[in-house]
């Protein structure tokens, strides 16, 4: 604390500026930074650019993609999947993410089990379900839990080929939390990941 009963002279004094660099000054240059290119922040695609794609092409990958199920089912892809970008195509927009921001489906405001179901009984789940695993529309994080599909974090983590998504959810499959948690930690993955948001890590 000062000491205010210290006499002063009431003269201030001025401080002359001196040439002399400091001494980080040489350090700072040393540690200049160079400028690179940014590196892309979207994963790869392994379906390819589908934002503007015909609905025959991206019903013919939806069927491709579900080779391993039942032939039935893997028709039933192609078609409820079909169904869903003709219901999409109602809506404004020039490319398919457009679509569905602009619709119901896109806004949380109905599900794709309210579009009504096929002449089989069949739901648009299945198709929905589709567009997110081809990465044709990215959901909100809403969207893709009040459609809680069965089986759809492993569903989505197969379509992207991806070495290190499949690490992290194996990683995630190993934790000592609850199956809830577990859950909610992989939605919350595949949701960056369909932004190009990957900030998950399999360490």
């Amino acid at each position: 604390m000062p000491d205010l009963a210290r006499s002063t002279t009431g003269v201030s004094r001025r401080h002359t500026h001196t040439d002399d660099v400091p001494a980080s000054a040489d350090h700072l240059a040393l540690g200049r930074i160079e400028a690179r290119p940014a590196l892309a922040s979207t994963p790869p695609r392994p379906f390819g650019e589908l934002s503007a794609a015909t609905p025959e092409l991206i019903a013919t990958l939806a069927h491709g993609a579900s080779a391993a199920a039942a032939a039935r089912t893997a028709i039933q892809h192609r078609d409820s999947t079909r169904r869903v970008l003709a219901y999409l195509d109602r809506f404004e927009g020039s490319t398919w993410q457009q679509r569905w921001d602009a619709s119901p489906l896109g806004r949380a405001e109905i599900t794709a089990y309210d579009l009504g179901t096929n002449r089989d009984g069949q739901d648009h789940g299945v198709g929905v379900r589709a567009l997110f695993c081809l990465r044709v529309v990215r959901p909100t994080l809403l969207v893709m839990r009040k459609h809680n599909f069965k089986g759809f974090p492993l569903q989505f983590i197969a379509a992207q080929s991806d070495p290190l998504l499949e690490k992290y959810a194996a990683c995630v499959a190993h934790q000592d939390f609850s199956w809830h948690h577990k859950r909610q930690a992989l939605y919350e993955a595949l949701f960056s990941y369909s932004y190009g948001q990957v900030a998950c890590s399999a360490e």
